[in-house]
């Protein structure tokens, strides 16, 4: 199959987990037989092909380049007022998708190109599937996360931005949620209700092995983007137990704004809490026992989670987003509320209590994490783009 993909960024631009969930899966249906390209962004047009996929890179026509710099409020509404229908940026990659001609274009996240890129697909009869990774479609932030507090609904703003969002999520053909919960949240808004749906989960595979260095004291972990929304803070605060800090250990691992890692720090000036930076992921589940994802925010999943089920490290989440749909109660890691630092603290006291805990909850972790192995993964976007193919052959 020819099949061509649409993402914001693509290597080597990454800057979270999803696009490297894109890179992932393009990389991963190469290797089944598959003929791909990929569409990005980026700060001037060119071409590469890199590990067996073709990619397009696209100079982003808009006001400014949006990843990783601050703008003023205007600029701000200027740049996502263009975003909502982006004419110009779905005329060049028109181009490309005609010129390519594959069976099945697959979008991802369209941050940049906007929807209208769905309406230039289907000018060629181009069959569409999208995957659902953030809440670009509902919120302008892709967050729905404001003032510190998760949104109920959509704000007037985030209505207006998302109208032509909606009623141009006809074209798409088949939709993919990486977790239940974020396909429900589009739908719940009036999204894809119609529309074919299946729940995906993103990949991920260790390059490799580890091997543990040994502790006396019990030592959690977080590693990922160090803000606000992620509750790094949350967990700094169940480390002032007494309970906590006299028997364990604590590494944070990832990188953040610097006046917000430096309040973290300044909160956290004890011999048991290590910032470490960034680090691969080998040298950090190496020196942790148990992984914490604290997240405030509506998390569409939490990648890092099989990550560390790949090591055998064992998982304390909090129940937002899709996080609580990959987390085993009792047998890979255990829920808990966010909103309860003593939540937090009595799950954390689980494994203090039990030395053995997570050495035990090991086997299952590396067994849940073979369900998330690229080559699975990318059988079952496979399995849908055949679906897709099959039925257009037939009518």
């Amino acid at each position: 199959m020819k099949i061509l993909l649409i993402n914001s960024l693509y290597f080597p631009n990454f800057i979270g987990g999803a696009e490297r969930s894109v890179q992932i899966l393009a990389e991963s249906l190469v290797a089944k037989g598959n003929q791909v390209s990929m569409i990005c962004l980026a700060k001037k047009d060119g071409e590469a092909v890199i590990n067996g996929v073709k990619v397009y890179y696209l100079k982003l026509a808009n006001i400014y380049w949006p990843f990783g710099q601050r703008h003023s409020l205007l600029s701000k509404i200027s740049w996502h007022v263009l975003d909502i229908r982006n004419r110009t940026m779905a005329r060049h990659a028109g181009k490309i998708i005609m010129a390519e001609q594959p069976d099945v274009v697959h979008t991802h996240n369209l941050t940049g190109f906007s929807v209208a890129i769905w309406k230039e697909a289907k000018k060629g009869n181009f069959r569409i599937v999208h995957t659902i990774r953030d809440f670009y479609l509902l919120c302008f932030r892709s967050s729905m996360f404001k003032s510190g507090r998760n949104c109920i609904g959509q704000c007037g703003t985030c209505r207006l931005f998302s109208f032509w969002k909606k009623a141009t999520a006809s074209y798409v053909d088949h939709v993919v949620g990486i977790s239940d919960f974020a396909l429900k949240r589009h739908r719940m808004h009036g999204f894809f209700n119609n529309t074919p749906s299946d729940v995906i989960y993103n990949s991920f595979s260790k390059e490799k092995q580890i091997e543990k260095i040994a502790s006396h004291k019990i030592r959690f972990g977080y590693i990922g983007r160090l803000a606000p929304t992620k509750g790094v803070d949350l967990l700094l605060e169940a480390f002032e137990e007494p309970e906590i800090y006299n028997k364990a250990e604590l590494r944070i691992a990832g990188e953040g704004e610097e006046a917000f890692v430096d309040s973290l720090k300044q909160r956290a000036s004890n011999s048991y809490i290590h910032f470490l930076g960034t680090v691969l992921p080998e040298d950090f589940y190496s020196k942790i026992d148990v992984l914490v994802v604290p997240s405030k925010w509506h998390e569409p999943l939490g990648r890092v989670i099989f990550e560390a089920y790949s090591f055998g490290v064992p998982v304390i989440g909090s129940d937002r987003g899709g996080i609580p749909e990959i987390i085993n109660q009792e047998s890979t890691g255990y829920v808990f509320n966010p909103d309860s630092t003593q939540n937090l603290v009595m799950e954390m006291m689980r494994f203090i209590d039990q030395p053995r805990l997570a050495r035990d909850m090991s086997g299952e972790c590396m067994k849940k994490a073979q369900e998330f192995l690229p080559d699975v993964i990318a059988s079952k976007y496979v399995a849908i783009y055949l679906d897709l193919l099959q039925g257009e052959t037939v009518a």
